[in-house]
């Protein structure tokens, strides 16, 4: 269950180390982090720790902002992240798999397995809270059978 807290990286990181911000970028990415704005990113999960290790391991205390926060700008945390994960269109991604797993025989499947994980990459894998009503991550992952007997 979701906290209903944002946490946010805020930065202004000089040009002449760009690629420590790059790095920084790479790493909250990874993390799931959204990008709100260029230098602000935001995230539903609390990974703040994890992001003060980059900041101390590449030097970066001065040009970095962590916080965490109840509320961001005046729209809903839902419409929030519909907007900075694009979660419509990776809906969609999964609707097109969904039907394309339906309409396919076992040696097709096959290989839309591969296809599945590569969407798995662009799910931000949020709290339930904050995802549409029709989220169909779920569906897809119960179509695909992973860890099934």
């Amino acid at each position: 269950k979701w906290s209903g807290k944002w946490y946010l990286a805020i930065f202004d990181i000089p040009e002449k180390i760009r690629r420590r911000r790059d790095i920084l970028r790479e790493n909250l990415k990874r993390l799931g982090f959204g990008q709100l704005q260029a230098s602000v990113w935001i995230s539903p999960i609390n990974y703040l720790g994890n992001v003060e290790e980059v900041i101390k391991n590449y030097d970066l205390e001065p040009y970095v902002i962590l916080s965490e926060t109840d509320k961001i700008g005046k729209e809903t945390s839902q419409t929030l992240a519909e907007k900075v994960w694009r979660l419509e269109k990776i809906n969609q991604k999964y609707q097109e798999f969904i039907s394309e797993w339906k309409n396919s025989d076992n040696s097709k499947k096959f290989w839309l397995r591969f296809q599945y994980f590569e969407l798995l990459k662009k799910d931000p894998r949020l709290p339930k809270e904050l995802l549409p009503s029709d989220w169909l991550a779920e569906k897809a992952y119960k179509l695909v059978g992973i860890g099934a007997d």
